[in-house]
């Protein structure tokens, strides 16, 4: 999807699987500049006023978010976010530990929270937030695999207590050969989706989470918004992702990586959630706006029709501007087409956009 989406040819067919547009120190983005490339993270540092904006800069220091192309051709791993002093904690805890940021143990890569909001590209699937008790329990009557139905009893309606006990069960691998079994001989998409994280990873004890995990069906242009805490998968689609400048993920299942439950137990929150599609709000520009309860980014959307041209401008903050579909041309002078990004100062107050195409815009509130 990504190569599709930028034009490229992908010839040995190898996962392209993110698109980043930030100045993380992991992987900052490079700015074509006319003395040549440039880190993003170094550029902001040059002059963090007049690049970032004077707020972002007194209150961040750096570019607090991180923009994404997200493409996931199979299932992601089961994971969920720290919250800012989780994050702060946890990465001070595993420095004075001395564990390597790219050891396989680690769990924190930084300081940061990581907030974030998906939209989009096309269909897309997902798991969100965990089910009711009691829709587990109905889920685990409807299955009848004795040794979850008990599992799931024996929680006596916690949440906590019944995800422990599963993520910790003894004989996970005969545990999931059961549900799929159990799964295969029932209607829905639920049972199927079991069934294809089976195919995706064999005996993982996430191939149950469809029985405790919220699933949602997108469509192009709807969102979700996930706070700290919220449990998540991507299952399959194209989209758009803004979150604080983090790579902070606790995972809990789907994945060979590192997965430290006491961790992630921590950091959960074990409410039941319903999930709900995020509504952006019009713009004054004629698109939409999706604004989480965040300080750190929010996104916009502007659909240009042929031939139209838009002043745009912007509040003391930096933007990234993402071409996703046509062709654009901003202040008469750089082409993009999707895939294109560009980088807009803070001191940049107005600029012009013309042509034909859709364009995200990332900012600080």
């Amino acid at each position: 999807m990504i190569p599709g989406l930028l034009g490229l040819e992908n010839p040995t067919a190898e996962p392209w699987a993110e698109l980043w547009m930030g100045a993380h120190p992991k992987s900052p983005s490079l700015l074509i500049t006319e003395s040549g490339a440039v880190p993003l993270n170094t550029f902001v540092a040059e002059d963090p006023a007049s690049r970032l904006g004077k707020r972002a800069a007194e209150r961040f220091g750096s570019l607090p978010f991180l923009f994404k192309i997200l493409a996931a051709a199979s299932p992601l791993s089961i994971q969920a976010h720290p919250a800012k002093e989780a994050a702060r904690l946890g990465f001070e805890r595993e420095n004075a530990a001395g564990i390597p940021l790219d050891a396989f143990q680690r769990n924190y890569k930084d300081a940061m929270h990581k907030p974030e909001i998906m939209v989009a590209l096309g269909d897309f699937s997902a798991l969100l937030g965990f089910r009711s008790m009691e829709d587990i329990r109905h889920l685990a009557e409807l299955l009848g695999v004795s040794p979850y139905r008990r599992l799931v009893s024996q929680a006596r309606g916690d949440l906590r207590t019944f995800f422990q006990s599963l993520m910790s069960f003894p004989e996970k691998e005969k545990l999931i050969a059961d549900i799929c079994s159990a799964a295969g001989e029932q209607k829905g998409g639920l049972f199927e989706w079991i069934l294809r994280l089976q195919d995706a990873y064999p005996g993982d004890i996430g191939v149950a989470a469809p029985l405790y995990m919220n699933i949602l069906e997108m469509k192009e242009g709807e969102a979700i918004y996930l706070d700290a805490g919220k449990i998540h998968a991507y299952l399959g689609g194209l989209g758009i992702e803004l979150m604080a400048n983090s790579d902070n993920v606790l995972r809990g299942g789907l994945s060979s990586k590192h997965i430290d439950l006491k961790e992630l137990c921590d950091v959960l929150d074990f409410s039941a959630f319903n999930p709900k599609i995020f509504a952006p709000v019009r713009s004054a520009e004629g698109g939409v706006i999706y604004r989480p309860p965040v300080d750190e980014f929010m996104l916009s959307r502007l659909d240009l029709p042929d031939g139209t041209g838009l002043e745009l401008e912007n509040t003391d903050s930096c933007e990234i501007l993402l071409c996703t579909g046509g062709s654009l041309r901003a202040e008469g002078v750089f082409d993009l087409k999707p895939g294109d990004s560009l980088f807009v100062t803070a001191d940049q107050r107005h600029y012009a956009l013309e042509g034909e195409g859709t364009l995200f815009r990332a900012a600080v509130p």
